[in-house]
């Protein structure tokens, strides 16, 4: 998304880091900001949306969701790409789970953060962005569940 909005990814990092968590303090706003702070609102509620679907509590949906994200832009403000790139690389097994979790984001998502950043605001990319997160999250589940046997 970084590269999309053409700004930094520490910086996008920080910033999504920040609108997610304010315990993480302020962030200045990348470039791109208008478009990605709904990215990062939906991106949350598609996957609190997607927990709740699994029947867990909703308190335990709230915090699995915002901590996991919270670690992943963590890690995304504070690290060179290299590092992360080498993270994805190292830990995704061809066909498994996470390449299929990042491809399903490359085709889905960000042809829809492309778009609204080519247009400028858009009230429904958040709820999008939720549509979307929570429809990868269950093509994943399938896909992991297919692989399980």
């Amino acid at each position: 998304m970084a590269d999309l909005a053409g700004a930094d990814h520490n910086e996008v990092g920080r910033f999504l880091r920040a609108r997610l968590n304010p315990d993480a303090g302020p962030a200045p706003e990348p470039a791109g900001a208008a478009v990605l702070a709904p990215v990062i609102d939906g991106w949350g509620g598609g996957v609190e949306r997607y927990y709740a679907e699994t029947g867990i509590d909703p308190a335990a949906t709230r915090t699995l969701a915002s901590r996991g994200l919270d670690l992943t832009l963590h890690t995304t403000a504070v690290e060179p790409r290299e590092v992360l790139t080498g993270h994805s690389v190292g830990a995704a097994t061809k066909g498994g789970v996470l390449e299929k979790a990042i491809d399903e984001t490359r085709t889905r998502v960000l042809p829809a953060v492309e778009a609204a950043l080519g247009g400028g605001a858009d009230p429904g990319l958040a709820d999008r962005v939720a549509d979307l997160v929570a429809d990868i999250c269950r093509t994943v589940r399938a896909h992991g569940t297919t692989l399980a046997g």
